[in-house]
């Protein structure tokens, strides 16, 4: 089980970049906290392995999210796309949301009546 487990982390830290972080046991639950660092974000994210078996994965849960944008929030050239963004659609920035597609973490912004994805390399919103 323990070799299982290992595994199953180490296949998320090659696949997502996640490190681990701390373990608690909720019966019959090993309830893992990862975390993610990246330029413009950190994000920590909860994954879970039932030990009913020895055959079960370490299960990614998606919903357990938790970004912090204090970078990207303060980056001076994010203020600028996000204020042109504003002014081109007459619509109003709300937040920032961490989403998992196809497996790559995005960071999209929303506004009033859609959201955007943001491109963080070229410091642009994508439509």
């Amino acid at each position: 089980m323990i070799n299982r487990i290992n595994e199953d982390l180490s296949f998320l830290n090659r696949k997502y970049g996640l490190e681990w972080n701390d373990v608690t046991f909720s019966s019959p639950l090993l309830i893992f906290t990862l975390k993610k660092n990246e330029k413009y974000f950190d994000a920590t994210i909860k994954a879970s392995y039932d030990v009913t078996s020895s055959f079960n994965d370490v299960v990614l849960l998606r919903e357990t999210i938790t970004p912090d944008f204090t970078r990207l929030y303060s980056n001076d050239q994010f203020k600028i796309i996000i204020k042109e963004m504003e002014e081109r659609t007459s619509s109003k920035f709300h937040f920032c949301r961490l989403l998992i597609v196809d497996d790559v973490f995005m960071v999209s912004a929303v506004f009033d009546y859609r959201g955007y994805i943001v491109d963080l390399e070229n410091m642009r919103l994508v439509e």
